[in-house]
């Protein structure tokens, strides 16, 4: 991660600030936090769009802590970057909000938990037989072009 490693150099350009013992477990403390941001970035970027609108209020909940954490290691080791989270928020909800207004609006999916769970699984069961008909398909074109390389007869041949 480019941020940690910039954050890293600067520990040893900055000897004065980190040669106190506070700064320095706050800055350990501080690229900890760093870590835990890019893991939950990574697991929230893996997630399933429906899953993510599912699990709204915890990657939400745990957004804001580790935002919450960030900023105040920011603020006690007075780093003087700007930390645009409400922004991301914000775009966060909207898009959330763009996701249940298409369940709701398109697709008719009543707006309770158990509906929401019921299509998720609907919509993965989909997902499942679409990538079994593609594998099939697949394997059916395949066996097409080896039996029309054995069979001359199907290509208008016959033999006398």
């Amino acid at each position: 991660m480019a941020v940690v490693r910039d954050l890293n150099i600067g520990k040893t350009e900055n000897t004065e600030f980190f040669s106190k013992e506070e700064n320095l477990r706050l800055f350990k403390e501080f690229v900890s936090c760093m870590e835990k941001l890019r893991k939950f970035v990574s697991r929230i970027s893996k997630l399933h769009k429906l899953l993510k609108y599912f699990a709204t209020s915890i990657i939400e909940q745990d957004f804001n802590y580790l935002i919450l954490e960030f900023d105040e290691y920011m603020r006690r080791l007075k780093f003087s970057f700007v930390v645009q989270s409400k922004d991301e928020i914000s775009k966060m909800r909207n898009d959330i909000r763009k996701i249940k207004d298409m369940l709701i609006n398109v697709y008719g999916v009543p707006d309770d938990k158990q509906a929401l769970i019921e299509f998720s699984n609907r919509m993965n069961q989909l997902t499942m037989k679409n990538i079994k008909f593609q594998t099939s398909a697949r394997h059916a074109i395949e066996d097409s072009s080896e039996i029309e390389a054995n069979e001359p007869l199907l290509d208008g041949i016959t033999k006398g």
